[in-house]
């Protein structure tokens, strides 16, 4: 998401977004904020569920209907936050374990010092960001295989082992996209 989409968010849920990028294009008149909602779809379970009947989808498609705008229109409520959801649901939840505030604070400060040109250091944070942490010092030259699972992370580190981890001269703190 864009930084104009996260500004048109409540606080609370733009609380739940994290900052991943900052990039510009001719196409745009300034350098834009890009934010991510971490959810882990690997953890998605479907086993156990039962599986849905035709016969009583078919048979109640109208109560089914009448339910499901009865729940959309709740949602349009000035009552109704949506970042309250990522507490309540169970689901919501459970895709949201692996994104502790220990790996959050690592990204953080793993980005701010990618935006501020420090690329190595950015590179050795950005390698902490598992999200199971590994409690050592990694290596310099630990290969792609060993990189963090989390696919921000990975793309920053991929980005900046074009230069060699080194930030280009004049760096902006962003980078323009290609195509």
């Amino acid at each position: 998401m864009s930084d104009e989409v996260i500004a048109a968010c409540n606080p609370e849920m733009a609380l739940l977004c994290r900052m991943i990028d900052q990039v510009s294009s001719r196409a745009l008149n300034r350098p834009v904020r890009l934010y991510t909602v971490d959810l882990d779809f690997s953890r998605v379970r479907t086993e156990g569920q039962p599986a849905r009947r035709q016969s009583v989808v078919v048979k109640n498609r109208f109560k089914s209907r009448q339910v499901r705008d009865v729940l959309k229109a709740g949602k349009w409520s000035s009552f109704y936050k949506a970042a309250d959801q990522f507490e309540l649901d169970p689901d919501l939840s459970i895709l949201r374990e692996p994104f502790t505030s220990e790996f959050y604070n690592r990204f953080f400060t793993a980005y701010r010092n990618y935006e501020a040109g420090e690329w190595l250091v950015a590179r050795d944070l950005l390698f902490t960001c598992h999200f199971d942490p590994k409690y050592h010092t990694p290596p310099c030259d630990i290969g792609e295989e060993d990189w963090p699972a989390d696919g921000p992370t990975r793309a920053l580190l991929y980005f900046m082992q074009e230069y060699n981890f080194e930030s280009p001269p004049k760096w902006p703190g962003y980078r323009e996209l290609r195509r």
